[in-house]
């Protein structure tokens, strides 16, 4: 489906830092790859950012050009527990050599709708980090 007047814009919230007040809302559409919220959230000149997905303790760099619209759709009803966080600093798949195959799985491994978390994927503090 083509982004449309019929279709109500969506906005992804991104965490431009730690701090839960300072963040941006970035329209999306069907189109929009993780680069391009990345280039609209990051510094003028900044270079090694990227797009972290974190969902109850796990967090997972969203590849460069993963569409957003599909990400968010992926975690279904549990997409309201999952925060964007611009990282300011280079992917933590590109400084390991992790191959982006692996990557992939080990995220969907963490994903909601998985029968079983690893353990990896389960929050050992009992600190909410969500709060609504």
């Amino acid at each position: 489906m083509r982004y449309g007047a019929k279709m109500m814009p969506m906005f992804l919230t991104v965490y431009l830092s730690n701090n839960d007040q300072h963040f941006t809302e970035v329209p999306i559409t069907p189109e929009t790859l993780c680069r391009d919220v990345v280039e609209l959230c990051k510094e003028p000149g900044e270079t090694e950012c990227y797009l972290a997905e974190m969902w109850r303790g796990s967090e997972r760099a969203v590849g460069e050009g993963e569409r957003m619209l599909d990400v968010l759709q992926h975690w279904g009803p549990q997409r309201t527990e999952v925060r964007f966080f611009l990282r300011h600093e280079r992917a933590p798949s590109r400084d390991s050599g992790e191959g982006r195959r692996a990557e992939r799985a080990r995220a969907r491994s963490c994903r909601p709708h998985s029968y079983h978390l690893p353990q990896a994927c389960v929050r050992i503090n009992s600190e909410r980090l969500y709060s609504q």
